[in-house]
Formats: C-alpha cells, structure tokens, sequence
C-alpha cells in the first residue's frame, strides 16, 4: 500500500512538473484574442511590437498607463468617466501585458516602453495630451514627461513606482526561489489571485473577472519569460533627476494603506517635482489599486484636476539654497 501512495505521488509530482515546463497549460496568442478583443480593441505595429490598444471618445487626449501584471482593462471605469466628460482616451497594453505580443529585440526596458508609447501617439497623431500612470505605468509616464515635456499638458501619477528601493521594502519584493521560479514557467489562478489580494486593502477584495483576465493574460506561451526579462533589467536610474524635468502640472494620487508602495513615497515625487507644479493627495482606506477600490472618489479627482477645476491647489516645491555662515 505504501509503495502504491509513493508511486502515485511520484507519477503526479511527474505530471505538474510536465504540465508546468511545457506548453500543456499556456494560450497562443490567437486563442487570447479570441477570448477578449473587442470591438473597441486595434493593433498597430509599434517598431515591431503589435501592440494593442484603444481609441475611445473626442476632444481633448488623456493616456492611460496601466501596471505591471494588469491591463488596459483595468481603466474601463476611469475611460468611461472621462468620455462622458467630452475627452478622447488612449490605452494601450503595455509590453509583457494584455494582448500586446513580445518585443522582437527583446528589451522590456523603462526607456523601450517610453519609446513604444512616444511612437503609438505619434501614430495616432497625439500632438498634446494628459497622462495618468499607476505603479510601473507611472514610471513610464514620468519618463515621458520628462523626455517630451512640451507635449504633456498635465501628468497624474497614482501609487507611482520608480524610486530607489532597498530589499526591505515593498510589499512584493520578498518572495521565495520557488514563487520565482514558477513565476517565469506558470503561475496557477491560486497564485495570480493570492498576488492581487495582498495589494487590496479590506474590505476590497479583487473581483473574479479581474482574476481570470489575469491569468489568463500570463498564460500566453512565452509571457512569464517576458516579465523575467523586465524584472532583471529594471533600472531606477536617477528618477530625482528625471523629475525635475517635468514640467506639466501634477497630481500625486496615493493609497494610504498601500502596501507596495508606502504613501511617504508621495512626499518623495512631490519634493523632487522641483519643475512642475503639484498637488498631492493621499487617501485613506486604500491601496495599490485604488482606482478599483474606490473608483467614484478616484475618477471624480482625476477628471476635475484634468478639467482645471482645481488648479487653484496647484504648489510648486521650493527648496532652500544652502548658504555659509562663514566669514572669509
């Protein structure tokens, strides 16, 4: 009996494994597009990328950058609020998410996904635009703002990532060599779910479909590598730098509670914002995803700052020049 229980485990341990290393469980792109293009949904070529978005409403244009491990879907609440308030709204899938396929040369780099989304608007004739970013779309976000300052006219950065980080920090920086390993061959629903959860402040909780669109998406044969490859060449470089080089007016939207990203982050982009002015809000009861958590409080703000509704709150960052006391 008890070598029949260990040959069974055997032969089930040998069947994860083959089900895990192949191709057993993954999605061709063709079967994601199938399940969740649109009729809202285009592909463009972006340098080789083919690179999806959406194209949604007139007037004047606001970018939506999602974060890592979501998608464009993410912002459907936001997109919606801001249509109805007469603004043309642009979201594209970013690399390593949703059904943008891999980059042919195989850099997922910060600056790559800067590229990729100052060549999309130029495709699409963007002379001028808002940009809202959350987590690691707001790092591209102030890149570009930054690299293209004449043709952004207000920049939002929500729960933005790219600041120095030391291994104690982040509530997703400490994870097992298993958890890393699985990572980059499939992560099962039970993981991507257990990954959204922590990064919702209770009483949210991520909804279903957010999960299956999830896992799904990292289901794509070659995905998991994808995002490996951008993990191993992230790169702060000098972000203090960097955002003294915006110059559009900005608003700094942050969860209290955030647990990936402390809210003391939010006084680090408002000190080094030395050339735009800002606003800076910070919001208790939630999270890194707080546009899903309290999406009417979230789009509300955003679309009355993008209005200049509230620009009487605009405070530019003044800093001392140190001067000696001594006598020569």
């Amino acid at each position: 009996m008890l070598l029949m229980l260990v040959a069974l485990s055997l032969i089930l341990t040998i069947a994860l494994f083959w089900a895990i290393t192949s191709n057993a469980l993954k999605l061709r792109q063709e079967e994601l597009e199938a399940m969740y293009a649109t009729a809202d949904s285009k592909f463009v070529d972006v340098d080789g990328v083919r690179m999806h978005y959406m194209d949604q409403g007139k007037g004047e244009v606001v970018l939506l950058l999602h974060g890592s491990f979501l998608s464009l879907q993410s912002w459907d609440s936001l997109t919606m609020e801001l249509v109805r308030a007469g603004y043309r709204v642009i979201r594209p899938d970013l690399l390593t998410s949703g059904l943008t396929s891999e980059d042919p040369y195989g850099d997922y780099s910060v600056d790559r996904n800067v590229e990729l989304v100052k060549i999309l608007t130029e495709i699409l004739g963007v002379k001028k635009m808002a940009i809202l970013g959350t987590s690691y779309g707001g790092i591209i976000g102030f890149h570009y703002a930054a690299r293209c300052p004449e043709k952004v006219s207000k920049l939002v950065l929500m729960n933005c990532g790219g600041l120095p980080r030391t291994k104690k920090q982040g509530g997703n920086s400490r994870v097992g060599a298993v958890f890393m390993w699985l990572f980059t061959k499939h992560m099962t629903k039970g993981m991507v779910g257990g990954f959204l959860k922590k990064n919702f402040i209770k009483p949210y909780s991520p909804p279903k479909s957010l999960i299956e669109n999830c896992y799904d998406f990292r289901r794509r044969i070659g995905r998991n590598q994808e995002s490996n490859l951008m993990m191993k060449q992230f790169q702060t470089g000098d972000p203090e730098s960097t955002l003294a080089k915006v110059q559009a007016p900005t608003l700094i939207m942050w969860g209290m509670d955030n647990l990936t990203l402390t809210h003391l982050d939010a006084d680090v982009f408002e000190h080094w914002l030395t050339g735009a002015p800002t606003i800076k809000k910070k919001y208790h009861g939630a999270g890194h995803y707080m546009f899903l958590e309290i999406p009417e409080q979230v789009n509300s703000d955003v679309r009355d700052f993008i209005n200049g509704d509230i620009d009487d709150q605009l405070r530019v960052t003044q800093r001392a020049i140190a001067t000696s006391n001594r006598q020569e």
